[in-house]
């Protein structure tokens, strides 16, 4: 992993697919934290733009943990009735030109409150098989089970005590607003 300044600083973030096509870029995301298992970033009025030129602007925050140590990163959101997750199989992300860049998998689970982990877009990591080498799917294989244990034993990013610290110092340093965590200011 590349060393990354951590001083609330802003960067981009770019996500290339393994044939090394960028097909999706974050602007204007914002280092807010690391541990020795993830680097934290802010999404808050991001700027996002896709490969087919399709644009947007992320209208909640977001935090965004890119792992230090497995082959994946997770966003979390969360909303009026809990934690929302969003994790890719992906590189080990590195650090550019103020960029984090990372390859993703096309492998992707997610976890709602009140629902199972679900894993999403098999099919496109399927149809992409081809593109990996073996020991690529070992890891990648390797890394689902990981989350998927994390999820079932709420450890890392699934403790949701530990998220709400984060979130709270968040708040507490004026980075975020409470008023987008109303399932934890009740």
């Amino acid at each position: 992993m590349s060393k990354v300044n951590i001083n609330n600083e802003f960067i981009n973030i770019q996500a290339y697919k393994y044939d090394g096509t960028l097909y999706r870029q974050w602007n204007g995301a914002r280092i807010v934290g690391s541990s020795k298992d993830y680097v934290i970033v802010l999404l808050n009025k991001t700027k996002v733009q896709e490969l087919k030129n399709q644009k947007w602007i992320i209208t909640e925050p977001i935090l965004w943990f890119f792992s230090t140590n497995n082959f994946f990163n997770a966003t979390l959101t969360v909303k009026e009735n809990g934690f929302y997750y969003y994790a890719n199989l992906s590189s080990p992300f590195f650090m550019e030109d103020e960029t984090i860049k990372y390859i993703d998998y096309d492998y992707d689970i997610k976890k709602y409150p009140g629902k199972r982990f679900a894993i999403v877009d098999h099919n496109d990591f399927v149809t992409n098989k081809d593109w990996y080498d073996e020991e690529t799917k070992k890891v990648i294989y390797k890394n689902l089970v990981e989350l998927t244990k994390m999820s079932m034993n709420k450890e890392s990013i699934f403790n949701e005590v530990k998220m709400e610290k984060i979130i709270r110092k968040l708040i507490s340093i004026k980075l975020i607003d409470k008023k987008h965590f109303p399932f934890i200011f009740k």
